[in-house]
């Protein structure tokens, strides 16, 4: 078994079926690869789903671990010498696999952060368009910053063993960010892979692209005091004045161009609109809420 996939999942019972059918495809014999799908805790029929999908077989937590611990719990049940880790809702290009083998067998850290493709209707909501302009998963720009998001992550089996996994206890969607930093500080350099692809939804609704910022910043409070390198020395968002007063300019508006959509006055309004109701306060929001929960040791 060369390569173990791992999808942690709460809940992912509608999500996974497109998952599971891009790993179908893959150009690599199902023999090279093995899935696991880790419940982290689910209500509905994720178990079910997995079992029948004659592809993955589920690992249960039996309880809610967090991303970081339900990744770890992945690993442990894991049986390939490369594991490579994606969310439940993406979707891998046919060559995800054989392309990542290769970057892992190129990459001198044996640590590859693969592209994530995000996923544009041809007519999106204002909320969608705002999450694909920020640039939310950009994987190339997280490399450069030293992580990688675990929407499609590789690594080797003994350089996972070197860095005991991710931090079990780390907020949401902090586990790969300090795992990135971790990696660093041990001279492990992350290798960004454009070849390695997988796609991923948008978020089309302005209540989940506020829930993820204020999530962010949560985890940004968590990093500054439980993470390690440069995280612990950036200031706390909810202390920086640029974050309370709305932008004069879009975030993205030309990523949004180069896609070839030309954003009309009304959309233009909405949009800004949106980037302060969304991103720019509930990111204060909980920023101000994580310090507040890191001054009383909640992890």
């Amino acid at each position: 078994m060369r390569v173990s996939v791992i999808i942690p999942t709460k809940n992912g019972a509608r999500r996974l079926p497109d998952l599971f059918a891009a790993l179908a495809a893959q150009t690599v014999g199902r023999d090279a690869f093995e899935v696991l799908v880790v419940d982290d805790g689910s209500t509905d029929d994720t178990a079910a789903v997995v079992e029948a999908s004659g592809i993955a077989r589920v690992v249960s937590a039996g309880r809610s671990l967090g991303q970081g611990g339900a990744t770890n719990l992945g690993i442990e049940h894991a049986r390939g010498e490369i594991v490579a880790f994606t969310d439940d809702d993406t979707v891998p290009a046919p060559d995800w696999i054989e392309r990542g083998l290769a970057a892992v067998a190129a990459s001198p850290s044996g640590l590859v952060a693969g592209h994530v493709e995000l996923m544009l209707e041809d007519q999106p909501t204002v909320p969608a368009l705002m999450d694909f302009g920020r640039g939310y998963l950009d994987q190339r720009s997280y490399v450069d910053d030293g992580f990688g998001a675990t929407a499609n992550l590789w690594a080797r089996r003994e350089v996972l063993a070197q860095m005991g996994g991710f931090d079990a206890g780390a907020a949401w969607q902090t586990h790969d960010r300090d795992f990135g930093e971790r990696a660093r500080l041990a001279g492990l350099t992350m290798v960004y892979a454009s070849d390695a692809i997988v796609r991923h939804p948008t978020r089309d609704r302005a209540r989940d692209l506020a829930k993820v910022a204020y999530r962010l910043g949560l985890g940004a409070a968590w990093l500054r005091v439980n993470g390690r390198g440069e995280v612990r020395e950036r200031s706390p968002e909810w202390t920086r004045v640029r974050y309370w007063i709305p932008w004069r300019s879009i975030w993205g508006i030309e990523r949004l161009q180069e896609r070839g959509h030309a954003t009309t006055r009304l959309e233009r309004l909405q949009l800004r609109a949106v980037q302060y109701a969304c991103l720019q306060v509930p990111l204060v929001a909980g920023s101000l809420r994580g310090s507040w929960q890191q001054t009383r040791g909640v992890r």
